[in-house]
């Protein structure tokens, strides 16, 4: 009998621990955030999940929005499965992660311990405005300083080609700084004025040298062993990044394409390959590129080099612009 009591009050004890751990108080950050994360000092948001994962994304996704930086959060799940083959027993198993992919960076994001209700789970991401605003005051002006350096590369250059190169990769570092430079105006509205008008002067001087260098620059186009389609390619691409083609031009995009013929039992193969060379007025090469296609096979040879030319043009869209002007 007195056993059976002991048990009673253990199991009372229990049940009376367990009722009041569930109607534990909810944190100070959830019933008053700015109060927990007073809005001088802190960026904060409240996330909602299923799960601590889905509650945190949720969160981190709310605070990315106050910077207008783009977040992709991907779920995923998890199973495994067995099933019988024949006299086999196979197992089937499917996972995968949880990503989430900003293109800019957070600096020092922190997160509370969760706090669980019946249905949901909650968790507040928050950040430290001075962080921020160290962090992204540091990365625009190393932009800046790099753009800078690219434009008196530009400035100095000793032909028109490299100055365009060099404008480029200026006005590229100013675009990277910008994103930067946005999200600190939010924070420290002079330090991103300051930052702003340095980026805006370095941005404007790059347009002005690629302008002036394309009027400058005309190319001419030479493939060999072609029947017209890459050529007609390497002249629609440079077309469209605003430069003039003349067969007279001082500038010359040399293109030698190479096949390799083979045959066996099922067909015929060409495997091409690529090597261009950009030459300036002083016939020096300024840029090159070289790439070997695998092998495309057909039943004639005609179609076989039919479709290694269209595999060349293919490659040529996605990489000539990148290798030879940037």
């Amino acid at each position: 009998m007195f056993l059976s009591k002991k048990k009673i009050i253990f199991i009372s004890f229990l049940f009376l621990s367990l009722v009041l751990a569930s109607a534990s108080p909810a944190p100070l950050w959830f019933t008053d955030r700015t109060f927990e994360f007073p809005e001088k000092e802190y960026v904060s948001a409240i996330g909602s999940g299923e799960s601590e994962q889905d509650a945190k994304n949720d969160a981190l996704s709310s605070l990315s929005a106050y910077f207008g930086v783009k977040v992709n959060v991907k779920k995923s799940s998890e199973f495994s499965a067995k099933e019988m083959n024949g006299d086999s027993l196979k197992t089937k198993t499917s996972s995968s992660k949880t990503d989430v992919l900003s293109e800019n960076e957070l600096f020092a994001v922190q997160f509370t311990e969760a706090f669980k209700t019946a249905s949901l789970c909650y968790i507040c991401a928050y950040i430290r405005r001075s962080s921020v605003i160290s962090g992204l005051s540091s990365q625009s002006e190393n932009l800046l300083s790099k753009a800078e350096f690219s434009l008196i590369q530009a400035e100095s250059a000793s032909n028109y080609i490299l100055a365009f190169k060099s404008a480029k990769d200026a006005k590229k570092s100013c675009a990277d700084a910008e994103k930067r430079i946005r999200m600190l105006s939010l924070l420290d509205f002079e330090k991103g004025g300051s930052l702003f008008k340095r980026q805006n002067e370095s941005k404007a001087k790059s347009e002005k040298i690629i302008e002036a260098a394309k009027k400058n620059l005309v190319f001419s186009v030479q493939v060999k062993c072609d029947d017209g389609s890459v050529e007609n390619c390497v002249k629609e691409i440079v077309g469209s990044e605003g430069f003039s083609i003349s067969q007279s031009g001082s500038y010359i995009i040399f293109v030698k394409l190479d096949f390799q013929e083979t045959s066996n039992k099922v067909g015929i193969f060409v495997k091409p390959s690529i090597d261009i060379s950009l030459f300036d007025s002083e016939k020096a090469v300024v840029a090159s590129y070289s790439k070997s296609l695998p092998k495309f096979g057909h039943r004639t040879l005609e179609s076989a080099y039919s479709k290694a030319r269209v595999e060349i043009v293919k490659d040529l869209r996605t990489n000539f612009v990148r290798e030879i002007f940037e």
